[in-house]
């Protein structure tokens, strides 16, 4: 028989494996028939509950290069997906903005996704979803609490957690629950 934390860390591992898989891959195949990267999906989240971004904003939230950004960025604007704008004091800063079918991959992706979860979670009583919520936040705060940079989270978040959001690390880039850096 097995310890309980490793069950519990395999069944994490396979949580982690099946959210990956089904609930992001499956659930954006579904969205749309482009062949969008993770960095491409994420910036359209982030974009989605976002006014504008820089690119450099864009590059370092995400982990990757100004090139990197750039170049995505630039696939995604010829798919209609995005739009570009330049500053107005200093015409050499690039603004992206999600565009009209940029937004409806991402709607379409949050209805689908929340229609797949209603259905799971239709299966607990109200106390069991309410004790899986708080058994939840706290798995989910353990994990973040040595994390520095919780920003590409926080700036995918569309604000649904409300005053319930677990992740206490933000570093004002939550545009629902914007706090100080530490």
């Amino acid at each position: 028989m097995r310890d309980q934390n490793t069950a519990v860390a395999e069944n994490i591992r396979i949580l982690s494996q099946v959210v990956l898989e089904i609930c992001l891959k499956d659930t954006l195949q579904q969205s749309t028939n482009l062949n969008l990267t993770h960095n491409q999906f994420y910036l359209l989240k982030i974009l989605s509950n976002r006014d504008k971004l820089g690119v450099s904003e864009i590059a370092n939230v995400v982990g990757i290069s100004n090139a990197a950004a750039s170049k995505n960025i630039e696939s995604m604007q010829k798919e209609g997906l995005v739009t570009r704008s330049v500053g107005k004091k200093d015409r050499r800063q690039q603004f992206v903005s999600i565009a009209n079918n940029g937004q409806n991959i991402i709607t379409k992706f949050n209805s689908i996704s929340s229609n797949k979860q209603n259905a799971v979670l239709s299966k607990f009583s109200e106390n069991e979803k309410e004790q899986f919520l708080g058994y939840l936040g706290k798995f989910i705060q353990g994990l973040l609490s040595d994390q520095q940079n919780t920003d590409l989270i926080c700036m995918q978040c569309d604000g649904n957690c409300g005053d319930d959001c677990v992740i206490s690390a933000c570093s004002g880039t939550c545009s629902f629950h914007p706090r100080e850096s530490k």
